[in-house]
């Protein structure tokens, strides 16, 4: 009994750090399942993962201004620091690359073909 109710409280303190409606602060989520990042203010729907069943959405940090990779699955997100090593489609933890600062310039990797700016 002591173990269900600590699993619904974690529960309950995770989904309101970070699913808390604050005013102008998105989020970075990705599904550890189908690989979809969703840039977002509050924790995406859970529906209709393309893999079958629900999304298993990870929270990765706040949207920002500074380019990562991740080098096991290749996600590219804009975040505001390091994000999260949970939650990687490849069952291991994400692996980030720093790209650097966002800006205007456009540069092409011709290792991985990706685009990055």
């Amino acid at each position: 009994m002591t173990n269900i109710l600590l699993s619904l409280i974690t529960s309950v303190l995770l989904l309101l750090l970070f699913n808390y409606p604050e005013s102008g602060v998105v989020k970075n989520y990705q599904c550890s399942k189908c690989s979809t990042l969703v840039k977002s203010e509050r924790l995406p729907s859970t529906l209709n993962c393309r893999t079958g069943g629900s999304h298993q959405w990870y929270y990765l940090g706040e949207v920002g201004q500074e380019n990562y990779n991740c080098k096991k699955c290749r996600t590219l997100l804009e975040s505001k620091r390091i994000p999260s090593t949970l939650g990687c489609p490849t069952k291991e933890s994400l692996q980030w690359n720093h790209l650097g600062h966002v800006g205007n310039t456009t540069y092409q990797c011709k290792k991985m073909w990706h685009y990055y700016q």
